[in-house]
């Protein structure tokens, strides 16, 4: 068996931002993982084909480490469109789902009542709790909606909703996302080039640099005058014709970004 921990440790190294976004976006581990299966499935079936023979769900779960029960039903989901599982959020964005559709925990107009904590007739924010959020603690779940300001607290001690789904503050426009997406799968195509080929097919280089707050926002204003001049170098390399990709062509192309820890 291959040697994998500089993989394993290159991957904790890379997974703990993309945890940390993910988390403050609301995706649940569940969702995540599911997600990661559809893709391991995915790839499997098309990049790693044996030359004249149909890839089987036997092979995809060689490959995968999942079972062929697994591997048909997340074929299935693929093929049907289903994407209930990644819709699984956290247990916080559980909770207020129940609590702005259970009509238990809801007015005679169907709006969200005004909960105490606890409540010897079940009508209470621990019992919501527990049906939604299984064994997490009602504190807990209390705290996280705090924080992302989905409660009121109230005079009388009771809590109320003050909004109709799991929305984490964020400042940042949910379509940058799809640079993430972009930009880091770029990477990752180059590296994994770079390392299974033993080839410089690439340029890769960085470095790091520990600035003072002056020297770091010089660094900043630095950056975004010489970043698109960079960038328009590159771009001189497009062809004039006009058109999308063409037959014989390659995609191409520089990812720049700056960093700070």
């Amino acid at each position: 068996m291959t040697d994998n921990g500089h993989l394993v440790r290159a991957l904790f190294t890379f997974m703990r931002p993309l945890a940390r976004l993910l988390l403050r976006n609301g995706m649940s581990y569940k969702a995540f993982a599911e997600l990661a299966k559809r893709v391991f499935v995915e790839v499997a079936r098309e990049d790693f084909r044996i030359p004249g023979r149909k890839q089987s769900d036997s092979r995809v779960s060689v490959i995968t480490g999942l079972s062929r029960k697994e591997v048909k039903r997340v074929q299935a989901d693929v093929e049907s469109n289903t994407d209930g599982e990644l819709r699984l959020h956290n247990r916080a964005a559980r909770v207020i789902y129940g609590w702005v559709n259970d009509p238990e925990f809801q007015d005679g107009q169907g709006e969200p009542v005004r909960l105490t904590m606890e409540d010897e007739n079940g009508n209470s924010f621990t019992t919501l709790v527990r049906r939604y959020s299984g064994d997490a603690p009602p504190r807990a779940v209390l705290d996280e909606l705090d924080r992302v300001h989905a409660v009121e607290r109230h005079d009388d001690g009771k809590l109320s909703l003050t909004t109709r789904q799991y929305a984490p503050p964020s400042d940042a426009a949910p379509e940058k996302l799809g640079y993430l997406g972009e930009a880091a799968a770029a990477l990752i195509s180059s590296v994994d080039r770079h390392w299974q080929n033993g080839e410089t097919t690439h340029y890769q280089g960085s470095f790091s640099l520990h600035l003072s707050p002056a020297e770091l926002e010089a660094f900043r204003i630095s950056a975004r005058t010489e970043g698109p001049k960079l960038l328009a170098k590159a771009e001189a390399w497009q062809p004039q014709e006009s058109g999308s990709l063409r037959e014989g062509r390659h995609e191409a192309g520089v990812v720049l970004f700056t960093y700070e820890k």
